[in-house]
Protein backbone atom coordinates (compact mmCIF):
# COMPACT_ATOMS: atom_id res chain seq x y z
CA UNK A 1 0.00 0.00 0.00
CA UNK A 2 2.67 2.27 0.83
CA UNK A 3 4.21 1.91 -2.64
CA UNK A 4 1.42 2.27 -4.29
CA UNK A 5 1.17 5.72 -2.62
CA UNK A 6 5.02 6.74 -3.23
CA UNK A 7 4.45 5.49 -6.63
CA UNK A 8 1.19 7.40 -7.71
CA UNK A 9 2.66 10.38 -5.77
CA UNK A 10 5.96 10.06 -7.61
CA UNK A 11 3.49 9.95 -11.30
CA UNK A 12 2.01 13.18 -10.06
CA UNK A 13 5.04 14.79 -9.40
CA UNK A 14 6.22 14.00 -12.95
CA UNK A 15 3.10 14.98 -14.47
CA UNK A 16 2.96 18.62 -12.90
CA UNK A 17 7.15 18.87 -13.89
CA UNK A 18 6.51 17.67 -17.68
CA UNK A 19 2.92 19.34 -18.07
CA UNK A 20 1.87 15.39 -19.15
CA UNK A 21 -1.37 16.13 -18.18
CA UNK A 22 -2.00 19.85 -20.81
CA UNK A 23 -4.07 18.58 -23.59
CA UNK A 24 -3.28 20.90 -27.16
CA UNK A 25 -3.93 20.36 -30.53
CA UNK A 26 -0.23 19.66 -31.45
CA UNK A 27 -0.42 16.20 -28.95
CA UNK A 28 0.79 13.52 -31.13
CA UNK A 29 -1.43 10.52 -32.33
CA UNK A 30 -1.16 6.89 -31.85
CA UNK A 31 -3.88 6.21 -33.44
CA UNK A 32 -2.08 3.93 -36.10
CA UNK A 33 -1.97 1.52 -33.47
CA UNK A 34 -4.11 1.73 -30.56
CA UNK A 35 -3.98 -1.95 -29.54
CA UNK A 36 -0.95 -0.67 -27.16
CA UNK A 37 -3.73 2.15 -25.62
CA UNK A 38 -4.06 1.38 -22.13
CA UNK A 39 -1.26 -1.50 -22.02
CA UNK A 40 1.49 -2.17 -19.78
CA UNK A 41 4.26 -4.95 -20.37
CA UNK A 42 7.21 -6.14 -17.89
CA UNK A 43 9.63 -7.94 -18.19
CA UNK A 44 14.07 -8.32 -17.65
CA UNK A 45 14.90 -10.78 -20.92
CA UNK A 46 17.22 -8.20 -22.87
CA UNK A 47 19.88 -8.14 -25.67
CA UNK A 48 22.67 -6.36 -26.59
CA UNK A 49 24.81 -6.88 -29.25
CA UNK A 50 23.73 -9.80 -30.06
CA UNK A 51 24.48 -10.98 -26.30
CA UNK A 52 22.10 -11.64 -23.34
CA UNK A 53 22.22 -8.72 -20.62
CA UNK A 54 21.54 -9.10 -17.14
CA UNK A 55 19.53 -6.10 -15.47
CA UNK A 56 20.51 -5.47 -11.76
CA UNK A 57 19.40 -8.50 -9.60
CA UNK A 58 15.73 -8.13 -8.65
CA UNK A 59 14.80 -5.57 -11.55
CA UNK A 60 12.64 -5.34 -14.38
CA UNK A 61 11.53 -3.48 -16.95
CA UNK A 62 8.38 -1.97 -17.35
CA UNK A 63 6.64 -0.11 -19.83
CA UNK A 64 2.75 1.35 -20.04
CA UNK A 65 0.89 2.97 -23.46
CA UNK A 66 -1.57 5.66 -22.84
CA UNK A 67 -2.99 7.57 -26.08
CA UNK A 68 -0.40 10.12 -26.40
CA UNK A 69 2.39 9.51 -23.60
CA UNK A 70 4.53 6.55 -22.49
CA UNK A 71 5.21 5.45 -18.62
CA UNK A 72 8.55 3.25 -18.21
CA UNK A 73 10.55 1.89 -15.01
CA UNK A 74 13.97 0.34 -15.10
CA UNK A 75 13.68 -0.26 -11.35
CA UNK A 76 14.05 2.77 -9.30
CA UNK A 77 12.69 6.35 -10.89
CA UNK A 78 9.97 6.30 -12.88
CA UNK A 79 9.53 7.86 -15.84
CA UNK A 80 7.05 10.09 -18.88
CA UNK A 81 6.54 11.57 -21.57
CA UNK A 82 4.66 12.45 -24.84
CA UNK A 83 4.90 9.75 -27.40
CA UNK A 84 3.43 8.52 -30.40
CA UNK A 85 4.09 4.67 -32.26
CA UNK A 86 1.36 5.44 -34.98
CA UNK A 87 3.91 3.82 -37.28
CA UNK A 88 5.32 0.85 -35.27
CA UNK A 89 8.39 3.44 -33.98
CA UNK A 90 7.96 4.47 -30.92
CA UNK A 91 8.78 8.49 -31.10
CA UNK A 92 8.83 10.88 -27.86
CA UNK A 93 8.11 13.79 -28.94
CA UNK A 94 9.65 15.99 -25.78
CA UNK A 95 12.24 14.42 -22.96
CA UNK A 96 11.29 12.31 -20.91
CA UNK A 97 10.47 13.69 -17.23
CA UNK A 98 11.95 11.20 -14.48
CA UNK A 99 11.26 11.05 -10.76
CA UNK A 100 14.53 11.72 -8.87
CA UNK A 101 14.77 8.83 -6.19
CA UNK A 102 17.73 7.84 -4.63
CA UNK A 103 18.66 4.63 -5.47
CA UNK A 104 21.90 2.12 -5.73
CA UNK A 105 24.34 3.54 -8.69
CA UNK A 106 23.41 0.63 -10.52
CA UNK A 107 19.85 1.32 -10.62
CA UNK A 108 20.19 4.87 -11.63
CA UNK A 109 22.43 3.92 -14.10
CA UNK A 110 20.03 1.28 -15.65
CA UNK A 111 17.27 3.80 -15.32
CA UNK A 112 19.38 5.98 -17.93
CA UNK A 113 20.27 3.51 -20.68
CA UNK A 114 16.46 2.25 -20.39
CA UNK A 115 15.82 6.62 -20.61
CA UNK A 116 18.43 6.44 -23.87
CA UNK A 117 17.23 3.49 -25.34
CA UNK A 118 13.31 4.62 -25.09
CA UNK A 119 14.40 8.41 -26.95
CA UNK A 120 16.53 6.05 -29.83
CA UNK A 121 12.66 5.60 -31.49
CA UNK A 122 12.65 1.59 -30.87
CA UNK A 123 10.74 -0.52 -33.17
CA UNK A 124 7.68 -1.84 -31.65
CA UNK A 125 6.41 -5.30 -32.31
CA UNK A 126 3.36 -7.68 -30.80
CA UNK A 127 3.54 -11.03 -30.83
CA UNK A 128 0.67 -12.63 -28.87
CA UNK A 129 1.33 -10.68 -25.91
CA UNK A 130 5.05 -10.21 -26.09
CA UNK A 131 6.23 -6.74 -27.23
CA UNK A 132 9.76 -7.03 -28.56
CA UNK A 133 11.38 -2.81 -28.71
CA UNK A 134 13.95 -3.25 -30.62
CA UNK A 135 17.18 -0.43 -31.80
CA UNK A 136 20.17 -0.82 -33.82
CA UNK A 137 21.88 -2.39 -30.64
CA UNK A 138 19.20 -3.67 -28.21
CA UNK A 139 16.47 -5.68 -27.84
CA UNK A 140 13.67 -6.00 -25.16
CA UNK A 141 11.22 -8.84 -24.48
CA UNK A 142 8.30 -7.44 -22.59
CA UNK A 143 5.29 -9.36 -21.54
CA UNK A 144 2.22 -8.02 -21.43
CA UNK A 145 0.89 -7.33 -17.63
CA UNK A 146 -2.07 -9.15 -16.46
CA UNK A 147 -5.21 -7.14 -15.98
CA UNK A 148 -2.91 -4.38 -18.31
Amino acid sequence: MRTALWFGMAVAVACMISGCGDQTSDAPSSSGDSSLDGQSFVGDDVTRHGDAYALVEGSSITVSFDTHSIGASAGCNHMSGNASWDTGTLKLTDNLAMTEMGCKSALMDQDKWLADFLQSSPQLAMDGNILTMTNDTTAIRLTEAVGG
